[in-house]
């Protein structure tokens, strides 16, 4: 499933699979981190939420430019009124987890300060070719995108990308929804390009895991609630501190 699917701009009750999401970036992306989104749809400034008080910067990419014009033009938005009349339910829970004290508005205002100080431009860019051209990152983020490929060739080339990119000992987190079964919303889906014929599952995802310079992998398998994509697959893994290119 995209990235987008999993959020909206609108003030819905945060899920327990975005609370999930949330603690699953907060607890493993680096203090201090250069962090990649690759797949970030339009809501990259969403996830960084929670982390982007403790990074020093956040690059989202994305292939659809749609995608990539809605997020910037989101991001030239992001004042604290907005983000409390859109998002006040996950700042709150994002309050509660942290910490943090203060009304709303001042959480809001706290989180507008971090991603303004530390989100730059989205790019369009397609992760099925080489990122070498963006830089290095402390942390490479792939949530709901890594299964929009077709093939097990293709979701081996987008994580050695994706490898490629990292600095030494840098992370890799990833969230993985496959579908139960192939539905025709499913398949509105493939042909919109927001998810992937492959539809792999936890074996796969260690096996292409394990082929790269990565060690330390965790794919653990949680709980959603969400009809035909009742289990997601939460990436943990570390680039060897040694491997180079």
């Amino acid at each position: 499933m995209s990235n987008d699917i999993c959020v909206s701009a609108v003030d819905m009750p945060l899920t327990l699979a975005g609370q999930r999401v949330l603690e699953h970036l907060s607890t493993h992306v680096p203090l201090g981190a250069r962090v990649l989104d690759a797949g970030c749809g339009s809501v990259a400034h969403y996830w960084a939420l929670g982390y982007a008080h403790r990074v020093r910067s956040v690059m989202g990419i994305d292939l659809d430019p749609a995608a990539v014009q809605a997020c910037q033009a989101t991001l030239t938005r992001l004042d604290p009124w907005w983000l409390a009349t859109n998002y006040s339910d996950t700042l709150t829970w994002l309050q509660h987890q942290h910490g943090w004290p203060g009304e709303l508005l001042q959480v809001a205002n706290r989180c507008a300060e971090a991603l303004a100080q530390v989100m730059l431009p989205v790019q369009q860019h397609d992760f099925t070719r080489p990122l070498e051209g963006l830089g290095c990152f402390d942390a490479v983020i792939a949530l709901e995108s890594l299964e929009c490929v077709d093939t097990r060739e293709q979701l081996l080339q987008v994580c050695t990308n994706l490898t490629h990119v990292l600095a030494p000992s840098g992370v890799l987190l990833a969230i993985v929804t496959p579908y139960q079964h192939h539905t025709p919303m499913v398949q509105r889906f493939i042909d919109n390009a927001v998810e992937g014929r492959l539809n792999p599952d936890a074996s796969v995802i260690r096996q292409v895991l394990h082929s790269l310079p990565l060690h330390h992998i965790q794919v653990q398998e949680v709980t959603t609630g969400i009809d035909n994509y009742p289990v997601s697959l939460m990436i943990h893994a570390q680039r060897e501190p040694d491997a180079h290119g």
